[in-house]
């Protein structure tokens, strides 16, 4: 499925791909990059997440770019795969060059863009506005997302098409559920449970992870926030 949009997706079409995390989104088109080489720009929100993929790219042996200065935009020509944040991504200088632009975890767009990180969303409009061929993925697109997405896109692109795998869905049920009536007892748990395998916390605010974080850290655990 993915290599047939790849190979077949042109200017003002744009498609909508909903799957369950971990369903190997990112790693299917890697994967179809490294046999068939095409132009793609890689959008991720986090600096974290271009950095992983990147590294997964390398060893593949995909001519990657990671996107960290505008002088990188000199030498795009020699790489398939350009990589950046919505922060770094300067699509003036790949539009003539036949990227297709994939942009990864594409609901944070909207619920960070509108909060504390515009430029997610200016970049994200500045594409569209040239029609360029968009490739959007996320596991998780409300309703409300999706009627605000169609009417964006509707003003510069002739076809919009969307490819529901799973939206809201999981790939793997976890074999346990916790249930915590309250968060100090949701604290406790964690904070006295052995030190071992990986956990992820996901917090509403950043000053929640912050205190995670130090909470964490003081009882022994190794955190990356």
């Amino acid at each position: 499925m993915f290599e047939e949009v790849l190979h077949h997706i042109q200017m003002d079409q744009a498609i909508l791909i909903t799957a369950p995390p971990g369903w190997g989104k990112t790693y299917k088109i890697l994967s179809i990059l490294k046999d068939k080489p095409l132009k793609i720009c890689f959008i991720f929100p986090l600096r974290a997440l271009c950095e992983e993929v990147f590294f997964s790219a390398l060893k593949m042996d995909i001519k990657s770019l990671n996107i960290n200065n505008l002088d990188d935009y000199k030498i795009i020509d020699h790489y398939d795969l350009v990589i950046s944040t919505p922060e770094k991504l300067n699509y003036d200088f790949l539009q003539d060059k036949g990227f297709i632009f994939i942009w990864d975890e594409f609901h944070l767009f909207y619920y960070w863009g509108e909060s504390f990180r515009e430029r997610m969303l200016e970049t994200y409009y500045g594409v569209l506005g040239l029609g360029l061929p968009c490739i959007f993925l996320t596991a998780t697109f409300s309703d409300e997302f999706l009627k605000k997405f169609e009417l964006e896109l509707n003003i510069n692109y002739e076809e919009i098409y969307q490819i529901n795998i799973g939206n809201h869905k999981l790939k793997n049920l976890p074999n346990i559920l916790y249930k915590y009536f309250s968060l100090d007892m949701m604290i406790n748990d964690i904070y006295y449970s052995p030190k071992c395998g990986v956990s992820l916390v996901f917090c509403k605010y950043r000053n929640q992870v912050k205190e995670w974080e130090s909470l964490l850290k003081n009882r022994g655990f190794d955190v990356l926030s």
